[in-house]
């Protein structure tokens, strides 16, 4: 038998101490990125910042932090430095690339914009400074909410706490256009998105206009506070029925209306409760092989009344107590009320529940109940509701608040006259920021296919 030759075609060989990680995918990246563009690693255009101070008590501090799917970092808070339990901290740098060391497998990283210059960041961030003379900083931050860039970050340890470390960032592999070649690209990224920043700027005017008309048609005049009289104050008790310290001290928004302000225990009717007066509380642990669509507090978006999606769940999977609900019933979230979470069940889906952090409750039929949806969601009832939550950590709402918010009613011709003008607004609302997405996408996309691609 002759001597079998060597071949390294399609064995790749690699040394123990250079792995860090042991998937397919990692052992074979080179292979896996692929572009008209030299691949690099980040090695070569980042260099690791780890510079720590003491903060000072009576310093305000700004904190930033990463958001997730690389869409950038952004302001968390201002605080004084007495209020921040770790004391030693980094200071970001305008264009620094900012990675977080837990969310990074969910894209949390970006480049530090101008107005965040100085903030500060906890040991749970690194930090790296960018070589400009080889990459855009513009350039970098559109090339991390790629895919193709996403999927080479590996995290280890256990399942909630999987994390990287500096160097696993230094090691990922990126293409590298020429300078010029960056600019191009990232001119015409840019185009794109000025038009659908434009449509947005609509969206959010006629979002604007719409609660503009909604006020102006009620005739609400609100004040920042109830204005009371000063030294001592005496109310009968049958005509007061809050008793707390905001209240006492006229520290509450106030609003007036030159329509009727009717109380929501006239209007809502079958609170928590089926049409048939049955309870709607439900033990879905029951039944633990049913299929249900939850819908938690996660579910629904902030302001705007969408339904992001339903959760499909067997009954076993959910071990708190939950709501079902019915056809033609509204949800309120009583859970952090000002995130304003609503929404009114029009689906053709059956076994619908909710967690119990929802109000589920109907209204009367003498009501176009799309106009109290609309008065529901706006600053009319989030200006009652601001001062009344309860519960430092987790503020709610109770019954008895929710019974006793007000809403103007107007005869039933001029809720539905407003309604239509309503709807109409928001319908070109919605097309406009279904036209920006459009555009982002197609954005990232165009230069995904210029950044990810071998030439034809």
């Amino acid at each position: 038998m002759g001597k079998m030759g060597t071949s390294n075609k399609y064995l790749n060989f690699s040394n123990f101490k250079h792995l860090k990680f042991w998937d397919y995918y990692s052992l074979s990246k080179k292979s896996q990125i692929q572009s008209k563009y030299n691949l690099v690693e980040l090695s070569e255009i980042l260099t690791h910042r780890k510079e720590y101070f003491t903060i000072k008590d009576n310093c305000l501090y700004k904190r930033c932090r990463v958001q997730t799917r690389g869409q950038g970092v952004v302001l968390r808070d201002e605080v004084l430095g007495k209020e921040i339990k770790t004391k030693k901290q980094q200071v970001c740098k305008v264009d620094d690339f900012l990675v977080a060391e837990i969310d990074a497998k969910v894209g949390g990283y970006g480049i530090v914009p101008d107005y965040l210059d100085g903030a500060i960041v906890s040991g749970h961030y690194f930090l790296f400074e960018i070589n400009k003379s080889k990459v855009l900083p513009d350039f970098l931050s559109i090339l991390v909410k790629c895919k193709d860039f996403s999927k080479q970050i590996k995290a280890t340890g256990s399942t909630n706490y999987a994390a990287i470390r500096p160097y696993h960032v230094l090691e990922y592999i990126i293409p590298l256009p020429s300078l010029h070649e960056q600019y191009r690209i990232v001119d015409e990224y840019t185009e794109k998105i000025k038009l659908a920043e434009e449509l947005e700027r609509k969206a959010k005017y006629l979002t604007k206009y719409s609660n503009e008309a909604l006020l102006k048609t009620l005739d609400i005049q609100t004040t920042k506070t109830f204005k009371k009289s000063k030294g001592l104050s005496f109310v009968p008790f049958s005509k007061s029925d809050r008793w707390d310290v905001m209240y006492l001290l006229g520290n509450i928004p106030f609003f007036n209306s030159k329509y009727e302000l009717v109380l929501f225990s006239k209007i809502i009717t079958f609170f928590n409760k089926n049409s048939d007066s049955t309870s709607i509380r439900i033990n879905t642990t029951s039944y633990p092989k049913d299929d249900f669509l939850f819908i938690g507090m996660e579910s629904i978006e902030k302001e705007t009344g969408k339904l992001l999606e339903f959760q499909k769940v067997k009954g076993a999977e959910i071990k708190s107590q939950a709501l079902k609900v019915p056809k033609g019933f509204i949800l309120f979230g009583r859970l952090r009320p000002y995130l304003n979470k609503y929404w009114i069940n029009d689906s053709e889906h059956e076994n619908i529940i909710c967690s119990s952090e929802f109000f589920v409750f109907d209204i009367t039929k003498e009501i176009n109940k799309q106009y109290f949806m609309y008065a529901l969601s706006s600053v009319i009832v989030q200006n009652q509701i601001a001062d009344k939550t309860s519960g430092a950590r987790m503020p709610r709402i109770n019954e008895d608040i929710f019974f006793n918010l007000k809403i103007p009613l107007p005869e039933l011709t001029i809720q539905e006259k407003l309604v239509k003008e309503l709807d109409k607004l928001k319908k070109d609302s919605s097309e406009y920021v279904l036209d920006s997405l459009k555009f982002k996408q197609q954005a990232l996309k165009e230069f995904e296919n210029e950044i990810f691609q071998l030439c034809n």
